[in-house]
């Protein structure tokens, strides 16, 4: 139903661009003549800017749908509303003065982002300052500024993560447990814990770590030893770590497509099959720890933590010259500094072994004698209600053993958003993760009953 769904609506694409062709009178076609001619000069073409204002219906009839960011659309698109809806993404990060003129460009607009992620950065810019009176916002981002006016709805899934210990110290103090969860099957089935901590004797000096950055390759070459084809995304905790990774990596012959080295500042969006976090800051050459944490002391540091520890899909290998205990009484005043602290206790015990227990599944106001749970788990004692997610109702064990998720029409129902979701996107999300599942109606559980 997909895949024909797809296909139905490029085929409405192709008839839109068809329609309402104008011809003259010697029954040429002169519907995107004038288009076709100024695309395929060899000079003196127009620039896209004056092709958008000059041919804009044909234009977009044959592109409906852009992907640009706001700097290109306040090039290339002139001011009036142009589009039917436009969509900004990450846009915590996109600072106020440069989505106002990509918002005008469009009659409807919907923005999205995380307030918990990185905000606009303005490192390496200047801006320009006048004393002339104008507006002034008071919100450091585009999303910051929606939410003042703008009607919101909050994104509860998180499907990126195979085991939901990987987002759980953000789910816990970022975003007050709210985040649903669904665990990969063959993962959770085996148990493992998807945290590696090393702690090596790195020295901080000129910036950089060496003996970090050497562990790091050796950590590289030893998950693509274990887990073939994943891939792999290094953090670092400042650009010249980052730099020394990447020469490292290269002098070694190991920069792949699959393989990227990012800092905190800049890693949000991507996602990798393994993260190596190696932030770098250590002790001097005399052992005292005297380094300021770079970005992670200053302000937004939680945001940028936050970021860093959420780019993986299947496992994190935390590589550290620093114990917990090895931060002073006031480094920790700094915010930064002591969500990081309680993170390397948390990455500490769970590389040991894993203890993240099972989400609890909010049934208020819903859960009562009569419902089909109940009358299912009463009749047979193969089903559970410890289920792993949000996305089904119960567990079943079936004849060879394995876990089945049990779908109803009662509880599962009244917790979604939309009814799409809980008849066709949980479905979907339970086949992408592995899980068998199964559909059991009210009108098919009372007659069992």
């Amino acid at each position: 139903k997909r895949s024909l769904s797809q296909h139905i609506a490029l085929l409405r694409l192709r008839e839109q661009m068809c329609q309402h062709l104008e011809y003259n009178r010697l029954g040429n076609r002169v519907t995107y003549r004038e288009l076709f001619h100024q695309v395929s000069k060899k000079r003196q073409r127009w620039a896209i800017r004056k092709l958008v204002q000059e041919l804009d219906d044909e234009v977009f009839k044959l592109l409906p749908c852009w992907l640009a960011s706001p700097e290109t659309v306040s090039a290339l698109f002139p001011l009036k509303n142009q589009f039917d809806l436009v969509i900004f993404d990450e846009a915590s990060q996109c600072p106020v003065e440069l989505g106002l003129p990509a918002m005008l460009r469009g009659k409807q607009v919907v923005i999205a982002g995380d307030g918990k992620q990185l905000r606009p950065s303005d490192f390496y810019q200047v801006k320009w300052e006048s004393e002339e009176e104008g507006l002034e916002f008071e919100a450091e981002s585009l999303l910051e500024l929606a939410g003042n006016f703008f009607e919101s709805a909050r994104l509860k899934g998180h499907y990126r993560s195979a085991d939901p210990a990987l987002i759980h110290f953000s789910n816990t103090h970022f975003y007050e447990g709210q985040l649903e969860t669904l665990p990969d099957y063959a993962t959770i089935q085996s148990g493992k814990t998807p945290f590696f901590w090393e702690k090596v004797e790195g020295i901080w000096e000129n910036q950089v770590n060496q003996v970090e950055a050497d562990a790091v390759l050796t950590r590289v070459r030893q998950i693509q030893k274990d887990s073939l084809g994943d891939s792999i995304g290094i953090v670092t905790g400042n650009y010249f770590q980052m730099d020394l990774i990447r020469e490292k990596l290269w002098k070694e012959g190991l920069r792949q497509a699959g393989i990227k080295v990012r800092n905190i500042e800049n890693v949000q969006g991507d996602e990798f099959d393994q993260v190596i976090l190696s932030l770098g800051y250590a002790p001097n050459r005399e052992g005292k720890l005297v380094t300021n944490f770079g970005l992670l002391s200053k302000s937004g540091a939680e945001n940028r933590l936050n970021v860093a520890i959420s780019r993986a899909r299947k496992q994190l290998h935390l590589i550290s010259s620093i114990n917990p205990e090895d931060f002073r009484p006031g480094q920790l005043q700094n915010p930064g500094l002591s969500l990081l602290r309680s993170y390397l206790i948390w990455v500490q015990k769970q590389s040991k072994q894993r203890a993240v227990p099972a989400p609890e599944v909010e049934t208020e106001k819903f859960e009562i004698d009569w419902s089909l749970k109940k009358k299912l788990m009463e009749s047979d004692p193969t089903y559970s209600s410890h289920i792993p997610s949000a996305v089904m109702d119960l567990l079943r064990v079936d004849s060879s053993g394995d876990q089945v998720a049990i779908l109803t029409d009662d509880q599962r129902f009244f917790n979604s958003p939309t009814a799409k979701a809980a008849l066709a996107y949980h479905p979907i999300l339970l086949e992408e993760k592995g899980w068998k599942w199964k559909m059991v109606w009210s009108r098919e559980g009372s007659m069992k009953a």
